[in-house]
């Protein structure tokens, strides 16, 4: 019996181990245009986006929500606040992105938040100060769409997840293809009891175009 026991041991920790090693899926970016597929995966080492007026409108809570977030170092403007953007993006590793965002307010005064993306199957983490969000992956012909799965605060080593009672609620993101070939960046922030608290939007054109692969078939098309 003892023998038995052993022997099950080493053949279920074998298969935990296979199944460790395994890497997940990755997400099929063929599926998207090619302009949106060039723009997010990865293939050209540097891009930047310039948008002329980000929006960012949400309720009472959503301003309590952006304040607890600077605290976690993720600088996003408060609601009512509207300024340009650009968005700079460097290619750091395979599946390793970082997003720098400076927005400018009327008055010169700027905001910078710096975040990094890392890909792991269909599902990406967003990290930004302390904060680290877990956001699965939908792809379309015309868009990308990021829906949060999990909240966590990492600090050094210690990764803790945020409890799902304790979240404000799920961050879906979307990158939506315009016909002039700029493309939406639209943010919300959905609460099942309060609707969008937290909303940002905003229209962002290619300063630094991506080399599309695919530029003629677009032109077929």
């Amino acid at each position: 019996m003892r023998d038995w026991v052993r022997s099950w041991t080493r053949t279920q920790a074998s298969g935990m181990h296979a199944t460790m090693r395994t890497p997940p899926p990755t997400m099929d970016w063929n599926v998207l245009g090619p302009r949106l597929r060039d723009r997010f995966d990865g293939s050209v080492p540097h891009l930047l986006f310039r948008c002329d007026e980000v929006r960012t409108d949400g309720t009472a809570g959503g301003c309590y929500l952006i304040r607890f977030m600077r605290l976690l170092g993720t600088r996003f403007p408060a609601p009512g606040e509207h300024r340009a953007a650009t968005i700079d993006v460097d290619v750091i590793d395979e599946g390793v992105r970082s997003w720098c965002r400076t927005y400018v307010a009327p008055g010169g005064r700027t905001l910078r938040l710096d975040t990094v993306k890392t890909e792991k199957g269909d599902v990406i983490e967003e990290r930004s100060g302390l904060l680290a969000i877990m956001l699965r992956r939908e792809a379309r012909e015309d868009r990308l769409t990021l829906t949060s799965e999990r909240f966590d605060v990492v600090i050094g080593r210690i990764r803790l997840a945020i409890p799902r009672v304790l979240t404000p609620g799920r961050l879906i993101v979307e990158h939506r293809h315009e016909t002039d070939g700029s493309f939406t960046f639209d943010m919300r922030l959905n609460s099942p009891c309060f609707g969008d608290v937290f909303v940002h939007r905003g229209r962002f054109d290619d300063v630094r175009r991506p080399m599309h692969r695919e530029i003629d078939e677009e032109k077929r098309q």
